[in-house]
């Protein structure tokens, strides 16, 4: 074997997955988002408290690829104002993510101002409940199991325990894939924020 491009002898990290249930969760960063089915709102978040406080930030700095990214993400879309049943959708979503926010930081309003101009600022370092649950997925011909956000509850209710975790959820649609099983640092300069 020939000397390689990028040779760099490091230990790769064992990438755990997050046992579904209820976490209290701190907001990291939110974003505006464009895709195929509409704009949404990237809201990225680190567990806060327990025994899994600071997991996303564990597993990005944990992960040698070049194109790493951050796993603690839940995107919710934005309402678009057309009146359609995806649309009534989101506007419920989006005013469940607000009461959800005030009610687990007594003292927060949600302040238009700032974010209809796309500044989020005001986000960052809040606390709300997650649920978590396990989603398959297809990738390249290989499926598996991850654990995502499914739901976004105040934290009181998952620091007292008021609340079910979801069922699993398949895909939908599967091909011929096969399964795979997929299972620091002293300064916060590395992470994607």
């Amino acid at each position: 074997m020939k000397r390689y491009e990028g040779y760099q002898p490091v230990k790769s990290t064992h990438r755990e997955i997050l046992p579904p249930g209820g976490y209290v969760v701190k907001i990291m960063k939110v974003e505006d988002a464009a895709f195929a089915n509409g704009p949404c709102l990237v809201v990225s978040f680190d567990i806060a408290e327990g025994e899994k406080a600071g997991f996303y930030t564990a597993d990005y700095r944990g992960n040698t690829f070049e194109n790493k990214k951050w796993r603690g993400v839940h995107f919710l879309n934005r309402p678009a104002g057309d009146g359609s049943e995806r649309d009534g959708w989101a506007v419920h979503a989006m005013n469940n993510f607000v009461a959800v926010l005030q009610e687990s930081n007594p003292g927060y309003t949600w302040d238009w101002g700032p974010i209809e101009a796309g500044d989020y600022s005001q986000l960052k370092g809040k606390l709300l409940g997650a649920l978590m649950g396990r989603v398959e997925w297809e990738y390249e011909g290989k499926t598996g199991w991850n654990t995502k956000c499914r739901a976004f509850l105040p934290a009181q209710d998952i620091r007292a325990g008021d609340f079910q975790i979801p069922e699993d959820k398949p895909l939908s649609k599967k091909t011929s894939a096969q399964p795979v099983d997929i299972a620091g640092f002293d300064s916060d300069n590395d992470l994607p924020f």
